[in-house]
């Protein structure tokens, strides 16, 4: 949840980085130093609802990786992939209602 980069002004996930730093672990947020700039909103993933998540990355320091970047599995939901979804859920509360 978002809400991990901003509670108490930030203070708790610096709390946290720190924590991992003194035991020799990396978390990222994303690729912006400010953490803020890396919500991701899942829905232009394919989630169906718009759900804004951050992801954290942890990792040991020599091993010096860099945050993944996920711009190319992004898919936007256009109106006909929406119609598309609600018959498929129309259809199924159908076959439901029917026991078909």
């Amino acid at each position: 949840m978002p809400g991990i980069l901003t509670a108490k002004d930030g203070q708790i996930f610096s709390v946290i980085q720190e924590e991992f730093d003194n035991i020799g672990y990396t978390i990222l947020s994303g690729n912006d130093p400010e953490h803020k700039n890396n919500i991701i909103d899942f829905s232009d993933y394919g989630v169906f609802q718009r759900r804004k998540r951050v992801v954290l990355f942890g990792f040991k320091k020599e091993l010096n990786y860099t945050y993944p970047d996920f711009s190319r599995f992004t898919e936007y939901w256009n109106e006909e992939k929406i119609q598309g979804m609600l018959l498929v859920i129309y259809l199924r509360y159908l076959l439901e209602r029917e026991k078909i």
